[in-house]
């Protein structure tokens, strides 16, 4: 068998933990199968769940260790290595043991950025790591990121970065079927369906969300439905307090006679996903998560034609167009997202614009095959 495309992958699998990495990654490689590209995978979850997003752990250096000596059994055959870029210190050491020797090897090297942590973890680095972040960058021949925006964080490192990076916008993943050309409509009378749809920190607005609900609930007695469809998820980005537990969630919901507005339907997937997707009629994400990248639940949302509210943060303002399929609500601010909620539910005729306006915004940029014919084109052409 020929190897002149022989790629070695080295990322994390859904089968544990799903993440937006995990999933755009396997979706990568289904596009590799779907090609008939030969490929080989490791996978750096260690086929292990995560309790603690960021943090480091007796098992978590363990998985990093198994990585490391696959990947220098695997790369001898590779002509390419790709691998999923971590803005850990465990995760960049995993990059540092790997990359320079596939370098040493000859092979091609691809790091994938999915998030826009980079910046904040270089600059919080001591020297001693900064220099070997710089040195592993230039050895790397591309890096990818998701967005124009998010290859600012990069920037720090020195000028030569630049001529290295490359953008490939996300895709719909492997999680939601791309449902038909199908855009809402919105009758007055009817109650309006919110979906929150990402992981239960504070940094992604969940709390926010509800606390506008609260704020509709007050001015106009109801009308409103808010879905939560997530897990809680510990990282070491947030800060503690607050709800931390479904069973903190379920208490305030019963507390504060919520339960006729709020329904918690924990981690949703297949076909339970899509007929919430289907119903709602706009998606919520007032996230400020400092590690966010472009939330693959805003495509699937956007792929149901669904109008998106957010906050202007990382790569998201490359995924809504302001006033045309969704508004930016300031974070940390409740009545922001209930005055947009009622802005884009104000008429039929304008809801259903924003509604056309979302699925055509998907279809131009982040269909799945969009954006697999993009990021493989990319990984395989390597100047």
């Amino acid at each position: 068998m020929s190897y002149k495309n022989f790629i070695l992958c080295l990322g994390p699998r859904s089968k544990y933990f799903i993440s937006g990495v995990s999933l755009a990654f396997d979706l990568l490689i289904s596009g590799f199968k779907e090609r008939n590209i030969y490929y080989e995978v490791i996978d750096s979850s260690g086929g292990k769940n995560i309790k603690k997003s960021g943090a480091f752990s007796i098992q978590r250096g363990i998985t990093v260790v198994k990585a490391v000596f696959s990947t220098w059994l695997k790369l001898p055959k590779c002509t390419i290595f790709y691998a999923t870029m971590s803005t850990s210190k465990l995760g960049f050491f995993r990059d540092f043991l790997t990359v320079p020797v596939a370098k040493f090897m000859g092979k091609k090297i691809i790091l994938h950025l999915h998030g826009g942590g980079f910046e904040a973890f270089y600059l919080d680095s001591p020297e001693w790591i900064k220099y070997l972040i710089r040195f592993n960058l230039r050895k790397t021949d591309k890096v990818i990121v998701l967005g124009e925006l998010l290859k600012r964080q990069f920037f720090c490192v020195g000028p030569f970065i630049e001529k290295k990076l490359t953008v490939v916008p996300n895709g719909l993943t492997l999680g939601v079927n791309d449902p038909k050309i199908q855009n809402k409509s919105f009758c007055k009378d009817e109650t309006v369906r919110l979906i929150y749809l990402s992981s239960l920190m504070p940094s992604k607005g969940f709390m926010d969300v509800i606390h506008a609900i609260e704020i509709l609930k007050k001015q106009f007695g109801g009308g409103y439905h808010l879905d939560i469809c997530g897990n809680f998820v510990n990282a070491i980005t947030e800060e503690s307090g607050g709800l931390e537990s479904k069973q903190d969630l379920l208490t305030y919901i019963k507390d504060n006679n919520l339960g006729n507005d709020i329904t918690y339907h924990g981690q949703v997937l297949g076909s339970d996903k899509e007929s919430l997707l289907k119903k709602a009629h706009v998606f919520l994400l007032p996230t400020y998560y400092p590690w966010e990248g472009q939330p693959l639940s805003i495509i699937e949302a956007m792929a149901y034609a669904t109008p998106i509210i957010s906050c202007k943060h990382k790569g998201i303002p490359e995924m809504i167009d302001e006033g045309i399929n969704g508004h930016f609500v300031m974070p940390k601010d409740p009545k922001d997202i209930a005055e947009k909620i009622k802005a884009i539910t104000s008429s039929s005729d304008k809801y259903m614009n924003y509604s056309e306006q979302s699925r055509i915004k998907y279809e131009k940029d982040f269909r799945r095959e969009v954006h697999l014919d993009r990021l493989i084109s990319k990984i395989l052409h390597i100047k």
